[in-house]
C-alpha cells in the first residue's frame, strides 16, 4: 500500500469530491476489527497503470484446499458502507486487479475462504488509496479465463508484442477488444497462428482490452 501521507497530498491537490464524499487529509480509514484468522493473508496496492487496485493473497494449510474465495470491497470513506462481493476466485487463483473502482478514495478489502461444512475463514482487512490515472506500484494481476486489462501502449503496437508483455507469456491464449461500432468483440491475437484475427495492431490507445489466459499472469 502506498504511503498514506503521499496519497493524501495527491488526493487533496486534485480537489477530489466524489459521490458527495470529501477526502480529508489525515483522515486515514480505520480497518474494521478483524473477526479474522491467520488462515489467509490479503495484500492491496494501486496498480502501475493507475486504473485499479491489485490484490494478492497467500494461504496456509487451513485454507489451501478451499474450493473458492470471495473478495469483498468497501469504500472506506463512506460511513456505514457494509461492502459487497466483487469477485469469486477459484482454488488456484492468488490474485485479482479491481478495475471497477467508482471514484478516488480509500478502499478496503477482505477475502473469505469457502469450504464445505466449515465456517468461512476471513482475512484481516487491508486498505489502499486509489487515484485514477496516478501510477501505483503493483503489476496488474489478470486471472485465468477472459478478463479485461488496461492498455496504454501507442496505437499501432503489434498485438503479438502486447501478448509478450504477460508473465508468463505462455499464459496467453487470445487477446480481444470490444468494437463499439460493430457491437461485438474483435480478435487481435491467438496463440495458434493459423486462427484468423480481425486486427493485428492496436487500433486505439489508451483503452481496456480483454485477455483470455490459461493461467493467472501479471501484465507490465
Amino acid at each position: 500500500m502506498i504511503a498514506f501521507g503521499r496519497a493524501a497530498r495527491r488526493l487533496a491537490a486534485a480537489g477530489l469530491l466524489a459521490a458527495g464524499v470529501l477526502f480529508v487529509p489525515g483522515a486515514m480509514p480505520r480497518t474494521r476489527p478483524a473477526a479474522a484468522t491467520a488462515a489467509l493473508s490479503l495484500f492491496a496496492a494501486p496498480s502501475i497503470d493507475g486504473q485499479g487496485v491489485v490484490l494478492n493473497w497467500s494461504l496456509t494449510v487451513l485454507t489451501l484446499n478451499a474450493q473458492s474465495f470471495v473478495l469483498v470491497r468497501r469504500a472506506a470513506l463512506i460511513a456505514g458502507d457494509p461492502g459487497a462481493p466483487i469477485y469469486i476466485a477459484g482454488n488456484a487463483v492468488r490474485g485479482y486487479t479491481d478495475y471497477g473502482l467508482p471514484f478516488a478514495g480509500w478502499y478496503c478489502y477482505t477475502l473469505t475462504a469457502l469450504q464445505p461444512g466449515m465456517p468461512g475463514d476471513v482475512s484481516p482487512e487491508t486498505c489502499a488509496a486509489f487515484i485514477p490515472g496516478v501510477p501505483g506500484t503493483a503489476r496488474p494481476i489478470i486471472g485465468a479465463g477472459c478478463n479485461r486489462f488496461y492498455e496504454a501502449l501507442p496505437a499501432g503496437t503489434s498485438m503479438q508484442a502486447i501478448a509478450a508483455r504477460f508473465d508468463p507469456a505462455a499464459a496467453v491464449v487470445s487477446l480481444w477488444r470490444y468494437d463499439p461500432i460493430a457491437g461485438r468483440f474483435a480478435a487481435g491475437f491467438f496463440t495458434n497462428p493459423t486462427t484468423p484475427t480481425d486486427f493485428t495492431t492496436l487500433p486505439a490507445s489508451p483503452e481496456f482490452e480483454f485477455a483470455c489466459l490459461n493461467q493467472q499472469a501479471t501484465y507490465h
